[in-house]
């Protein structure tokens, strides 16, 4: 990834769904390569600890989610841990 796209969604929040799947935590990687903060959600916390931790080790800001929660609850936290979400 060039150094111009590793830095595009820099300073933006994202929310991963299903990130304790497989395709979830590679689309969690490729936010995070990005440069996005994200919130993982999905409901295996062991998972979702593991891919955080990694996430977290490249300098990602991200924070984790386990469980169903509705949509407005999921954009709350975001703006919470993150002052923001985009679109």
């Amino acid at each position: 990834m060039a150094a111009r796209d590793a830095s595009r969604l820099s300073g933006h929040a994202v929310v991963q769904t299903h990130a304790d799947t497989e395709a979830g935590a590679s689309d969690a990687r490729a936010l995070a390569a990005a440069g996005a903060a994200i919130l993982l959600c999905g409901s295996d916390p062991v998972a979702l600890g593991v891919l955080a931790a990694e996430l977290a080790e490249r300098g990602t800001r991200v924070a984790v989610v386990v469980g169903d929660h509705e949509p407005e609850t999921v954009v709350e936290m975001v703006a919470e841990l993150f002052a923001r979400l985009d679109d």
